[in-house]
């Protein structure tokens, strides 16, 4: 799946496991882990294209800050972990629901 940030974040359910919950904030998140904590809403939040490191996302987990860089934890992207990238979608909100409501009558 080609996933763009071009109009902002996305959001995404993305199957987490135990060692997430360890991941250094400098490091790349690589499940090794069998313990499930189940599917959780993401928010994917960048991409960093590094020919050194590989590229990733930036994911926004929803634990506490403690996790990763304050809540931020880096995926390896082009490998599906978690299910992320078959899961993650664009939101657009339809401006048009939000239009000036009718005066009150008296």
């Amino acid at each position: 799946m080609n996933l763009s940030l071009k109009k902002g974040p996305l959001v995404a359910t993305m199957e987490l496991f135990s060692d997430i919950l360890s991941t250094p904030a400098n490091k790349i998140y690589v499940p090794r882990s069998t313990i499930s904590l189940g599917h959780f809403a993401v928010k994917i939040v960048g991409q960093i294209i590094n020919p050194t490191e590989g590229d990733h996302w930036l994911i926004q987990l929803p634990f506490d800050e403690t996790v990763g860089d304050k809540g931020i934890v880096k995926v390896r992207s082009g490998q599906n972990i978690g299910d992320l990238e078959t899961n993650a979608y664009e939101i657009t909100i339809d401006t048009n629901l939000f239009s000036t409501p009718p005066p009150a009558q008296q």
